[in-house]
């Protein structure tokens, strides 16, 4: 038999007296049933039917790689084929884990701690996930000036020069997303003054780090003032927090009673507001999406309140 050319099946034409059956439609064969010694030499070509691969399109060796982009847990199922066309199929769930692509990095916030009396810095992130603990600061000695004042009363302002720290917060998600938060601190007593540095998100390391900054109005701060009984516990607390300066500024204050458990919190942002509250209720400030924001979550209805610069 001639040699025929690499994937393809050879398929004899054989007639009954071969011991086959007739091939229908086949130039040369009619209906009526001949042996090969009937058939013309020149009409004894073997049939060429092309074999059809079973591996899965992208599958076969030297398909291009597959790219997932989606920021989502993808459920991926890879087929592989070796040249024999020998293929498996594999589960990236079982046996690993969902695919995760995450390209956003994580934010913060900073909320007041009634059990150390201050402030700490929590990580939030929506894709690849983040630790629940407070993030442990890098901290350096600083001072504060007239700069890291809100813009509120003379009153609630701290003296230039005061003894202060400033507070390099690194916070990552799992996919190695990164934001550091840069904040300043004062300390006296039964209060703390916080203002807010700036922060820089980094995404795309090792391989393509890209920066991008965020952006916090001047005078961007948090004051938490507070009184305890003897045991230690609260016995008044009263949040200020404040983005920006002048016209402006967006500030929402909280004054929580223990006496009678309730949290009164008054808004003079862009749609003034108050509301009184059952309970202890904690504010946040925090990043969102390059710039920062006040909230806190409604006890009653498990809501969270978000307050933005104009």
């Amino acid at each position: 038999m001639e040699q025929q050319p690499a994937g393809r099946r050879v398929v004899e034409d054989r007639g009954p007296a071969a011991g086959g059956l007739p091939a229908r439609g086949v130039p040369g064969v009619g209906a009526q049933e001949r042996g090969h010694d009937d058939v013309p030499a020149r009409r004894r070509q073997p049939l060429q039917v092309p074999v059809v691969s079973p591996c899965p399109a992208g599958a076969c060796p030297g398909a291009p790689p597959t790219t997932i982009t989606t920021e989502v847990k993808t459920h991926v199922i890879a087929a592989a084929c070796d040249v024999a066309d020998n293929c498996g199929t594999f589960d990236a769930q079982v046996l690993v884990a969902p695919i995760m692509v995450d390209v956003t990095p994580p934010e913060s916030y900073n909320q007041f701690d009634p059990i150390t009396k201050t402030n700490l810095v929590y990580a939030r992130d929506n894709l690849s996930g983040v630790p629940s603990t407070p993030v442990t600061p890098a901290s350096a000695p600083a001072w504060w000036t007239r700069d890291d004042d809100e813009d509120n009363d003379e009153d609630d302002r701290v003296p230039d020069n005061s003894p202060a720290e400033l507070r390099v917060y690194t916070i990552a998600d799992a996919a190695g997303n990164i934001e550091l938060l840069t904040e300043k601190v004062h300390a006296d007593g039964n209060e703390v003054h916080v203002g807010v540095v700036g922060f820089l998100y980094t995404t795309g390391c090792p391989l393509k780090c890209d920066s991008k900054p965020g952006i916090v109005p001047s005078g961007t701060t948090k004051k938490f003032e507070w009184s305890a009984n003897k045991d230690g516990s609260l016995k008044t607390l009263d949040q200020n927090m404040t983005i920006g300066r002048g016209q402006s500024r967006t500030h929402v204050k909280a004054s929580y009673d223990a006496t009678k458990n309730l949290t009164t919190i008054h808004s003079d942002a862009k749609n003034p507001s108050r509301v009184t509250l059952p309970g202890l209720v904690l504010m946040r400030l925090a990043t969102d999406a390059g710039g920062v924001v006040i909230e806190y979550t409604n006890p009653a209805t498990g809501t969270t309140v978000v307050f933005r610069p104009y």
